[in-house]
Parts: C-alpha cells; sequence; structure tokens
C-alpha cells in the first residue's frame, strides 16, 4: 500500500523538499555516471563516423589493389575519315595486348530477302491452292487465304527451321517479303512443291527468283591487311584475341587496344578523396582548439586524447609517403607517390594529384611500373595501405570496432549502475517518507499527550 505523503502536519517541516534533497544528494554518483555515459555515447557516436569513412576508404584503396583493374583494357575505334560513319565498335577483356590495329571494311555481311510482285489487297482471299518449300519446311496454301495468312503460315513454319536457315515473312503493303535471320553468304532454299503458289505470287519465275531485293554477302575486311570473312558483323571474338568486334559500316577505321587508364585515373581520385575525407574527420575530431593569443583552450574535438588517431595519421601519412629502396622490389624511378606525380599538398595530410600531366604520362609509358608502385605483392603501397586500414575496421578484431565494443561494454556498465541506484532510490524513498509520518505520528501524540497533562493540571 502507498505511503501517505502529507509532510509537516505537526512539525511544519516542508517534507517533501526534505526527502527531494536526500535523494538528490544520494543520487550524485548516479548523475557523475550518467555525465559519463553521455560522453562516452558522444565518443562511440564519433568513432562510428570515423569507422564508416576508413571502411570507404579501406574498399577504395582495395579497389586501387586489385587485380582486375588492372587487367581492364579498353578498345576504341575511330571513325572513317571520308565519310564521317562509324566503321566498327569494340570492347576487350584482360587477355587483349596493347597495340593498334588498321581497319578497312569492303562489304558488311548481309541476309538474303526478296520479294512476291504486289497483290491487289493484303486481306482478300487470293484464290491460290499448293504447297511449296522454304527452308526445308513444307507451307500449305488453300484458296481461301489470304497474303497475311501466308506471312502467318511461313513465320509459323520457321518455328521448326534450324537457327541458320530460319527465315522472317512481312507484308509491306500488299507485297509479301521474306528474309533469312542470318546475314551471310547463304542463299534462302525456297521452291513450288504442289501447284504454283509462288509462281502465282511472283515470287519465283522458273527456278529463279523474282524480285530479289537484297543479295545474300559475307562480311569482306582487312586487320592489319589480313584478309577477313564472316558471317556475321557483330559479337566476332576469334579475329584478335581478347577482343570483340562489331562491324557497323564500311569504310576505314583505327582500333586501339590499350589499358584502361581511365577506369584507374577515377579510382585513384576515389580513393584521394576518401583519403582525404577520413583524415579530416580525424583531425576535427582529435584537435584543440586556442583562442588567437593561443593562450587558452576554445574546444576539443570529441575524441581528443585518444591515442587511436594520432597513430592512425601518423601510418597512413607514412604509408602513403614511403619510398621503396630495393631495387629489386621496385623500379626505382618509380619508387613512390611523387614519382607519377601524387602527394600530400602542404603541411596538412591531404592527397593531391599534384602533376597530373606526370600522372597521365606515367600511366601511358610506364603503365606496368605504375602498377608494381601501387600492387606489387611485396612493395605496392595500396596493398599496404589496404591491409592497413583493414587492421583497424575488421569486425572482429580491428583496432577502431575493439575500442567501439569497449566503449559499449562501459556505457552498458555504467547503465546497469544508475539503474541499480534509482531502484535504491526508489526504495529509500518510501523509507523516508515512512519515517518522517513515524516522526509526525509521535509528535501528535506527544503533543495530545501534553495537553491532556496541561488540561489536568489546569483544572
Amino acid at each position: 500500500m502507498e505511503t501517505l505523503r502529507l509532510g509537516g502536519l505537526v512539525s511544519g517541516l516542508d517534507t517533501n523538499s526534505i526527502v527531494e534533497n536526500i535523494l538528490r544528494a544520494e543520487r550524485l554518483p548516479a548523475i557523475r555516471l550518467e555525465v559519463d555515459i553521455a560522453q562516452e555515447e558522444a565518443k562511440l557516436t564519433a568513432f562510428s563516423s570515423l569507422d564508416l569513412a576508413l571502411t570507404d576508404l579501406q574498399i577504395k584503396s582495395s579497389d586501387l589493389d586489385s587485380f582486375l583493374t588492372w587487367q581492364q583494357m579498353n578498345a576504341e575505334a575511330t571513325d572513317d575519315v571520308t565519310s564521317g560513319n562509324t566503321v566498327l565498335s569494340a570492347s576487350a577483356t584482360f587477355t587483349a595486348e596493347e597495340s593498334k590495329y588498321s581497319v578497312s571494311v569492303s562489304k558488311l555481311a548481309q541476309s538474303h530477302m526478296f520479294a512476291s510482285d504486289s497483290q491487289s489487297s493484303a486481306l482478300s482471299a487470293l484464290s491460290l491452292t499448293g504447297d511449296f518449300i522454304v527452308s526445308g519446311e513444307t507451307v500449305s496454301v488453300s484458296s481461301s487465304d489470304t497474303l497475311e495468312d501466308i506471312r502467318t503460315s511461313i513465320n509459323e513454319a520457321a518455328l521448326n527451321m534450324d537457327d541458320d536457315e530460319k527465315v522472317f515473312a512481312s507484308v509491306i503493303d500488299t507485297t509479301l517479303v521474306i528474309e533469312r535471320v542470318k546475314t551471310g553468304d547463304t542463299d534462302i532454299a525456297l521452291s513450288d512443291s504442289t501447284g504454283t503458289v509462288l509462281a502465282d505470287l511472283g515470287v519465283l519465275t522458273g527456278a529463279s527468283i523474282k524480285n530479289e531485293l537484297q543479295t545474300s554477302e559475307n562480311l569482306a575486311a582487312t586487320v592489319n591487311q589480313i584478309t577477313i570473312t564472316s558471317s556475321d558483323n557483330i559479337g566476332l571474338t576469334s579475329i584478335i584475341t581478347g577482343v570483340t568486334l562489331n562491324f557497323e559500316n564500311t569504310g576505314s577505321s583505327t582500333l586501339t587496344i590499350s589499358h584502361d587508364t581511365d577506369t584507374i585515373k577515377s579510382l585513384v581520385d576515389d580513393f584521394i578523396t576518401s583519403y582525404n575525407d577520413a583524415m579530416e574527420l580525424i583531425e576535427q575530431q582529435n584537435t584543440v582548439n586556442l583562442n588567437s593569443e593561443g593562450d587558452s583552450i576554445t574546444g576539443v574535438g570529441i575524441l581528443q586524447g585518444e591515442n587511436i588517431l594520432g597513430d592512425i595519421l601518423r601510418n597512413a601519412r607514412s604509408i602513403i609517403t614511403s619510398t621503396e629502396t630495393n631495387p629489386g622490389l621496385l623500379d626505382q624511378s618509380f619508387n613512390n607517390l611523387n614519382t607519377i606525380g601524387i602527394w600530400p599538398e602542404g603541411r596538412e595530410n591531404r592527397l593531391k594529384i599534384i602533376d597530373s600531366d606526370k600522372f597521365d604520362q606515367a600511366l601511358k609509358s610506364n603503365f606496368e611500373e605504375v602498377e608494381d608502385l601501387f600492387r606489387d605483392l611485396d612493395a605496392g603501397i595500396l596493398g599496404k595501405f589496404s591491409d592497413y586500414v583493414k587492421s583497424l575496421t575488421d569486425p572482429i578484431d580491428g583496432i577502431v570496432s575493439i575500442r567501439q565494443e569497449t566503449l559499449q561494454e562501459s556505457i552498458n556498465d555504467k547503465q546497469e549502475r544508475v539503474d541499480l541506484v534509482d531502484k535504491r532510490l526508489a526504495d529509500r524513498e518510501v523509507e523516508l517518507f515512512e519515517q518522517f509520518s513515524r516522526m509526525e505520528n509521535a509528535m501528535a501524540q506527544i503533543n495530545s499527550t501534553s495537553t491532556q497533562v496541561l488540561g489536568t493540571i489546569g483544572g
């Protein structure tokens, strides 16, 4: 049953205020713990932000250290100088070699195509009967069939044809058009079987096609003066190792296969941005700000005093600016980032491409040496850097991860202690009010007895 808290009725004391002050004083240890919790939660939030920045940096460094990144090849073809047409497009895999190819296309592969004579209507019965054979499949025609019906019958028959023999029929205005699906120097096999349907439609004259719209042709081209023929124009992978060619027009072109330096430069930019963001964040969290006279502190970073941050700044800069002096590992002309135009700018730990021309030239003329500088197994800067950042962010034994875990454990422990204090104080509050209640009752009893005694004496 809840204690009745009507304080001071006899004594005149402000019991509620007295109890409140006692409880406040006894809760001071919990208040100090809550201050600690707030500070540690702020630190935990800051470490979480740092962990995200470092994780992004680890991803960017791993991308730049990846074998696949440096094996990507680029294929670029020029347009025909005379016509301005795109002669071909191409793509390259990592198996392609750097080289230039002179390409000339005199003829594109094309499919066989022919038409009927124009009919009076595409939707009226043609009053033709008989069977004809197209690409080995028989098509039957009845007297009620229209030109569109014959088209549909041909396309249904095409479903049973071999892929190399498939045809596609269409009706354009009042003319039936039949085309071989595949390009290449192969004509459509066509003949009347029973009746003269194809002859009556004007498709055949005797055994010959009457209205040939397009002859069947193979691709005719040269690559570095070597004659190339193919039944296809696109998806050609057997001409140049590791390169897929797609021929689009006749004409001449120069095809250049080179390392995909654009992707590498983009990844370098991404890495530099991520590196600078991470270093700036660490400095902000670890900074002690002074006034203009330098004699008093105006602000302190939330993680100031955490040794981890200073270690990260020093180690990161040390790896990034390291120089490999062993010629057995790296070409000494490309043994640190400065040799390719990348270096920290000024006194701040901020990376920058300080000489873009130097960087471009290094990628163009010394690609393998630059790759070794970045990702050599023993001396590669990005390999070392990626491993170091991973040692910070690894969810199991990463230094930053462990510090976050330690902070969270401390927060949980302190919160448990605060909860215990609050639980004890709740019991203490009940106890204090009960004590004051007993005191008030005792004083009321004393007052009552005194009144009776005085009344007896007075009487």
